[in-house]
């Protein structure tokens, strides 16, 4: 009898366990998917205000930039500056400044900064190998913008870090 009772106990013990186990991956999911919701809700709102800020600055310009294009450009911004802890609208006022936000300048003005980003491929190639342990794909770069936006941050990051460390 003392057998069986212990028996008994030892698969409530372990169904205890696996019930609690559950519990435990139930409640890291729904935080996880909590989590996730909060950080999509944040970036919803940076977009609306991403956008407007492009289309303020680029409003006056002669090269018709679609509003199609500045809804990725705003999105791509807000994730990736979210993602990097970048400030997104100085993203976008180094995105003004370098190329008004039209990814077919360096094919005008003959040089190696590729994208609306303007990255100097020749100059960071070799050093973002250093931060990542992946280079730059370089036709990425060019014909991607997305990517070019996302690489712009990486880089940023980067950046920021290293001033961040001179301070201390």
């Amino acid at each position: 009898m003392d057998k069986k009772n212990n028996i008994i106990k030892y698969f409530i013990l372990i169904k205890c366990i696996f019930l609690f186990t559950i519990d435990i991956s139930f409640a890291l999911s729904t935080n996880e998917l909590l989590n996730r919701k909060r950080k999509e809700a944040e970036i919803k709102e940076l977009v609306p205000n991403i956008y407007k800020s492009i289309v303020l600055l680029t409003k006056d310009s002669s090269l018709n930039i679609k509003d199609s294009d500045i809804l990725r450009y705003s999105t791509a911004i807000a994730y990736s500056s979210k993602k990097n802890k970048i400030n997104p609208l100085l993203m976008v006022s180094i995105i003004y400044v370098e190329s008004e936000f039209f990814h077919k300048k360096s094919l005008i003005e003959g040089v190696s900064d590729y994208s609306i980003a303007q990255i100097n491929y020749h100059v960071w190639s070799k050093e973002y190998s250093k931060i990542r342990n992946s280079p730059l794909n370089k036709e990425k770069l060019f014909k991607n913008q997305i990517y070019a936006i996302n690489k712009m941050n990486e880089i940023l990051k980067y950046k920021k870090s290293l001033y961040s460390k001179e301070k201390e």
